[in-house]
Protein backbone atom coordinates (compact mmCIF):
# COMPACT_ATOMS: atom_id res chain seq x y z
CA UNK A 1 0.00 0.00 0.00
CA UNK A 2 1.23 3.53 -0.25
CA UNK A 3 2.94 5.32 1.77
CA UNK A 4 -0.42 7.25 4.32
CA UNK A 5 2.09 9.89 5.64
CA UNK A 6 2.46 11.76 2.35
CA UNK A 7 1.24 15.35 2.33
CA UNK A 8 -2.16 14.92 0.61
CA UNK A 9 -3.30 12.00 3.11
CA UNK A 10 -2.13 14.67 6.22
CA UNK A 11 -4.92 17.26 4.71
CA UNK A 12 -8.90 17.04 5.86
CA UNK A 13 -10.44 17.59 2.58
CA UNK A 14 -13.63 19.73 2.83
CA UNK A 15 -14.86 18.04 -0.15
CA UNK A 16 -13.19 14.74 -2.51
CA UNK A 17 -15.01 14.21 -5.62
CA UNK A 18 -14.12 10.99 -7.18
CA UNK A 19 -14.89 10.99 -11.12
CA UNK A 20 -14.82 7.55 -12.66
CA UNK A 21 -15.09 5.89 -9.48
CA UNK A 22 -16.14 2.50 -10.81
CA UNK A 23 -11.66 2.44 -10.89
CA UNK A 24 -11.60 1.83 -6.89
CA UNK A 25 -13.64 -1.52 -7.54
CA UNK A 26 -11.12 -3.69 -6.58
CA UNK A 27 -10.36 -2.88 -2.71
CA UNK A 28 -7.02 -4.82 -2.59
CA UNK A 29 -5.08 -2.50 -5.41
CA UNK A 30 -3.09 0.51 -3.91
CA UNK A 31 -5.23 2.97 -5.53
CA UNK A 32 -7.84 1.70 -3.83
CA UNK A 33 -6.16 1.62 -0.67
CA UNK A 34 -4.87 5.12 -1.12
CA UNK A 35 -7.99 6.59 -2.27
CA UNK A 36 -9.96 5.35 0.37
CA UNK A 37 -7.49 6.76 3.35
CA UNK A 38 -8.19 10.32 2.12
CA UNK A 39 -9.89 12.51 5.02
CA UNK A 40 -12.95 14.39 3.79
CA UNK A 41 -15.87 15.98 5.37
CA UNK A 42 -17.30 14.90 2.09
CA UNK A 43 -17.01 12.24 -0.16
CA UNK A 44 -18.76 12.11 -4.16
CA UNK A 45 -18.07 9.37 -5.79
CA UNK A 46 -19.46 9.58 -9.92
CA UNK A 47 -19.53 6.43 -11.94
CA UNK A 48 -21.98 5.71 -14.95
CA UNK A 49 -20.77 1.71 -14.16
CA UNK A 50 -20.82 1.39 -10.80
CA UNK A 51 -21.39 -2.33 -11.12
CA UNK A 52 -19.00 -4.29 -13.39
CA UNK A 53 -18.18 -7.38 -12.68
CA UNK A 54 -20.02 -8.45 -9.14
CA UNK A 55 -21.82 -6.88 -5.92
CA UNK A 56 -18.21 -6.24 -4.22
CA UNK A 57 -17.78 -3.20 -6.51
CA UNK A 58 -19.90 -1.25 -5.36
CA UNK A 59 -18.69 -2.45 -1.40
CA UNK A 60 -15.67 -0.48 -2.22
CA UNK A 61 -17.52 2.45 -2.96
CA UNK A 62 -19.63 2.19 -0.09
CA UNK A 63 -15.89 1.99 1.69
CA UNK A 64 -14.95 5.58 -0.02
CA UNK A 65 -17.96 6.80 0.69
CA UNK A 66 -18.22 6.08 4.43
CA UNK A 67 -21.36 5.02 4.04
CA UNK A 68 -22.86 3.16 7.61
CA UNK A 69 -23.29 0.57 8.20
CA UNK A 70 -21.67 -0.68 4.67
CA UNK A 71 -18.78 1.04 4.65
CA UNK A 72 -17.02 -1.89 5.98
CA UNK A 73 -16.40 -5.34 3.95
CA UNK A 74 -17.96 -7.45 6.76
CA UNK A 75 -20.73 -5.53 7.29
CA UNK A 76 -21.48 -5.55 3.49
CA UNK A 77 -21.40 -9.25 3.39
CA UNK A 78 -23.27 -9.38 6.42
CA UNK A 79 -26.56 -6.74 4.94
CA UNK A 80 -26.12 -7.95 1.49
CA UNK A 81 -25.07 -11.75 1.29
CA UNK A 82 -26.04 -13.27 4.22
CA UNK A 83 -29.07 -11.31 5.33
CA UNK A 84 -32.69 -12.75 3.90
CA UNK A 85 -33.50 -9.74 2.47
CA UNK A 86 -30.18 -8.75 0.77
CA UNK A 87 -31.29 -7.30 -2.75
CA UNK A 88 -33.73 -5.73 -0.50
CA UNK A 89 -31.46 -3.84 1.71
CA UNK A 90 -28.35 -2.95 -1.13
CA UNK A 91 -31.60 -1.41 -3.12
CA UNK A 92 -32.54 0.89 -0.34
CA UNK A 93 -28.88 1.95 0.61
CA UNK A 94 -28.40 2.90 -3.40
CA UNK A 95 -31.42 4.99 -3.26
CA UNK A 96 -30.38 6.40 -0.16
CA UNK A 97 -27.19 7.50 -2.11
CA UNK A 98 -27.68 7.43 -5.72
CA UNK A 99 -28.78 10.13 -8.00
CA UNK A 100 -29.94 8.41 -10.71
CA UNK A 101 -31.07 10.38 -14.61
CA UNK A 102 -29.60 12.07 -17.36
CA UNK A 103 -27.62 15.45 -17.18
CA UNK A 104 -30.42 17.22 -17.39
CA UNK A 105 -32.38 15.51 -14.63
CA UNK A 106 -29.55 15.62 -12.06
CA UNK A 107 -28.83 19.35 -13.00
CA UNK A 108 -32.41 20.52 -12.14
CA UNK A 109 -31.47 18.48 -8.79
CA UNK A 110 -28.17 20.03 -7.58
CA UNK A 111 -27.78 23.45 -6.26
CA UNK A 112 -26.88 26.22 -8.74
CA UNK A 113 -22.89 25.94 -10.06
CA UNK A 114 -20.89 29.05 -8.51
CA UNK A 115 -17.15 29.49 -9.36
CA UNK A 116 -14.36 31.38 -7.44
CA UNK A 117 -11.28 32.33 -9.39
CA UNK A 118 -8.16 33.52 -7.49
CA UNK A 119 -5.28 34.85 -9.39
CA UNK A 120 -1.77 33.89 -8.48
CA UNK A 121 1.48 35.70 -9.44
CA UNK A 122 4.63 34.15 -8.54
CA UNK A 123 7.13 36.56 -6.96
CA UNK A 124 10.79 37.10 -8.58
CA UNK A 125 13.30 34.97 -6.33
CA UNK A 126 15.45 37.28 -4.72
CA UNK A 127 19.33 37.93 -6.30
CA UNK A 128 21.10 35.98 -3.34
CA UNK A 129 19.69 32.62 -3.46
CA UNK A 130 19.22 32.27 -7.23
CA UNK A 131 23.38 33.22 -7.09
CA UNK A 132 23.76 30.09 -4.79
CA UNK A 133 22.00 27.62 -7.09
CA UNK A 134 24.42 25.22 -9.37
CA UNK A 135 23.24 23.45 -12.11
CA UNK A 136 20.67 25.67 -12.95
Amino acid sequence: MEDQTDPLHAINFYRIALDEAHEIRTAKTHRSQAICAFMAECRWAVTATPLQNDLNDISTLFNFLRYEPLHAKIRFHNHIFAAKPGMENLRSALQAVCLRGSKEIIASILPSRTEHFETWSPQPEPRNKRAGRSGV
